[in-house]
């Protein structure tokens, strides 16, 4: 009410700050005559619609980010997991252990166990 009312007497610097530069806004697409209005609102909704569009994708992305390092940090410890295994099985065979101690305290079947090269 205040800008309203005293429009004619402030300064013009004071229009450049962002509450002004919105009243301006807001006044000049309020006086769109019929044709210039539509054509605005298709264009705001297809603005709108786009900026949808692209948040919805990132935020697939980033989903689709998360899962595949969620994924590949599991193979990854699986993997790890199964090197210490075989390790372990190799030193035992090297001290000479038993197929079946080793089968015991390692989660290898027995095939994989005679597989090893030590």
């Amino acid at each position: 009410i205040y800008f309203l009312k005293h429009l004619t007497s402030l300064e013009e610097r004071v229009f450049y700050s962002e509450p002004f530069l919105d009243a301006f806004e807001i006044a000049y697409f309020s006086n769109l005559k019929d044709d210039d209005r539509l054509r605005y609102e298709i264009d705001l909704k297809e603005r709108r619609d786009k900026f949808a569009i692209e948040e919805f994708q990132r935020k697939q992305f980033d989903k689709g980010l998360k899962q595949g390092l969620e994924q590949g940090l599991e193979q990854g410890l699986e993997q790890g997991k199964r090197e210490k295994e075989i390790e372990i099985a190799k030193n035992l065979l090297k001290n000479g252990v038993d197929i079946s101690i080793i089968k015991l305290s390692t989660q290898l079947s027995e095939d994989e166990i005679k597989s090893i090269k030590y």
